[in-house]
């Protein structure tokens, strides 16, 4: 990743990039894990490819992907912190520079806590809804 950073000289393409390919993993295991069976019996109802995807491999596979997919999110939120390492001003970084400024590290340290534990709680209870909702369906 450094020197893909040195290279285009963009940390959030280079963020964007990485998770990225995590995400796209986690939609590919997904879709794989519909049954093939399925498949076969959506062909032997007469359903055409596009049916197919929309009523039997879509439902199924969102089903199965959220839980990945909601933690590379949560993953990528807590990288923005790191970021700051690398010259990217972020929350953890205004936090820092405003810390050496004030010296009231303790507050503001206690206040970025909060702001990334509220973005995280907000994101785990969207995902539990979500998955209330697709268990639902099933």
């Amino acid at each position: 990743l450094f020197f893909i950073v040195l290279l285009t000289g963009s940390i959030p393409v280079v963020m964007s990039l990485n998770m990225g390919a995590f995400m796209s993993e986690s939609i590919r295991g997904a879709l794989l894990s519909v049954d093939e069976g399925q498949k076969e019996a959506a062909y032997s109802l007469g359903m055409t490819n596009f049916q197919l995807v929309t009523r039997i491999v879509i439902p199924q596979a969102v089903r199965v992907a959220l839980p990945p997919l909601f933690n590379d999110i949560i993953n990528l939120i807590k990288m923005t912190s790191l970021a700051f390492m690398l010259g990217v001003p972020d929350i953890m970084g205004a936090a820092k520079i405003e810390g050496a400024r004030t010296f009231r590290y303790f507050e503001i340290y206690a206040a970025v806590m909060l702001v990334y534990w509220l973005i995280i709680f907000v994101l785990g209870i969207l995902h539990k809804l979500l998955e209330k909702k697709c268990a639902n369906m099933y």
